[in-house]
């Protein structure tokens, strides 16, 4: 009898086991059975009508036929009233935390709104931080970790990268040190993470000494970034990348015999879905000048837009290079459509890469191979589709790929 009893608690303590490991199962399917599906999600700033701008957050879902519907029943309540957004839209995506979209507004606070799937927390909530400043960029988020996010922000011209948790409207500064860029930024910095690394990139003001495009690498932490490193990206064409030092891209003589620098405008980054990361670059002429303090490119300068992925030495070279392989090149666009940029692999069976761009004259875009071949630029009615109409303001925006493996 004590033995039956014995045999009998013990299958009891078994059971009792198995049915907690199955419930912690059950519960973890639940926590991660809402993240988006494989599509891309857009965040822009709408140009503004009359005073008011607003934010719109476009979705495109494989499993739909990758159509284009707004993900956001936002009107006034997107925002608190008087609290108008500018400056431009950053968006992220996790499988735990769902959509985080941010920006800031005209009064200089910075407000974020999450949720999961196509269901949006009915109000914003305020960043609460002590970096209120009407000079403050747009933000560029990333994942960070199960209840939280990286942003990336300009502040007053500086680069700064924070982990911010939602759920606490809190958010702590990551001290850079020695690894934070060496010159002020052009525009914004820009974030991205792959796996446990992440990586930090902005176009700066530069001069004759100073980089013109510099990024930030390093460990993504339970409690942070760790392991920050600051490389000047140098591009080379496969396969040579591994062997050969490559060339930064070097200076051009225009007809005057002026010497032209070609400098960073704008920047974007990527994870590449295969544990590197896509960036794209527009670049502009500007003059030589050794009195310069800075390098402004010409207005009529035409954008040369150049999409590169990192390399596996990319990262590990000790004489503060890294080292991009060249997906495509594409010359002569138009300045007034080509301010800002934005990249995302292309969502679907068929590999490939999508590239926008948008400025003060409209809207562009391109989709090619992932090799770079095959590189198509989109119809107007296909990056109208996109917008779902609108016409973005010539801002910072967000494009990104929602699927579990983009996370």
């Amino acid at each position: 009898m004590d033995w039956a009893l014995t045999v009998s608690h013990k299958y009891s303590r078994w059971l009792s086991i198995a049915m907690l490991i199955a419930m912690s199962f059950v519960l973890l399917a639940c926590r991660s059975s809402a993240p988006d599906a494989d599509g891309l999600l857009l965040a822009f700033e709408s140009k503004p009508s009359g005073s008011v701008s607003r934010i719109h957050v476009m979705q495109s879902i494989v499993e739909r036929e990758a159509t284009w519907s707004a993900a956001t029943p936002w009107v006034n309540s997107a925002y608190p009233e008087s609290d108008v957004p500018t400056g431009g839209v950053g968006i992220a995506s996790n499988s735990n935390l769902g959509r985080l979209v941010g920006w800031n507004t005209t009064a200089s606070n910075a407000f974020s709104r999450s949720g999961v799937s196509a269901t949006w927390e009915a109000a914003a909530r305020k960043r609460i931080d002590e970096a209120n400043s009407p000079t403050r960029s747009a933000p560029s988020i990333a994942r960070h970790g199960d209840s939280s996010w990286l942003i990336a922000e300009r502040v007053q011209q500086q680069s700064r990268l924070l982990v911010y948790w939602p759920e606490e409207a809190r958010s702590q500064e990551q001290k850079l040190g020695d690894a934070a860029f060496s010159s002020v930024s052009r525009s914004h910095p820009v974030i991205a993470t792959s796996k446990d690394r992440f990586l930090l990139a902005d176009a700066l003001l530069g001069d004759d000494v100073n980089a013109k495009l510099q990024i930030i690498t390093g460990n993504v932490t339970r409690s942070g970034v760790a392991n920050a490193k600051r490389f000047t990206p140098v591009y080379c064409v496969p396969p040579q990348c591994p062997v050969v030092m490559p060339l930064v891209t070097a200076d051009w003589v225009n007809e005057e015999d002026e010497v032209m620098q070609f400098i960073a405008t704008d920047v974007a980054l990527a994870d590449d879905l295969h544990g590197g990361f896509l960036l794209a670059v527009l670049e502009a002429r500007a003059k030589s000048e050794p009195a310069m303090a800075q390098l402004s490119p010409h207005d009529d300068a035409a954008i040369t837009l150049k999409v590169l992925r990192s390399s596996n030495e990319s990262f590990n070279r000790a004489d503060g290079y890294s080292v991009w392989s060249s997906v495509t090149t594409h010359m002569g666009l138009r300045a007034d459509t080509a301010r800002f940029v934005q990249v995302a692999p292309m969502p679907g069976s068929a590999a490939g890469i999508l590239v926008l761009t948008v400025g003060p004259a409209g809207k562009a875009g391109w989709k090619m191979a992932d090799d770079g071949a095959n590189v198509q630029a989109l119809t107007v009615a296909e990056v109208n589709a996109m917008f779902g109409g609108a016409e973005p303001a010539s801002q910072p925006f967000a494009l990104i790929r929602t699927s579990r493996s983009a996370n």
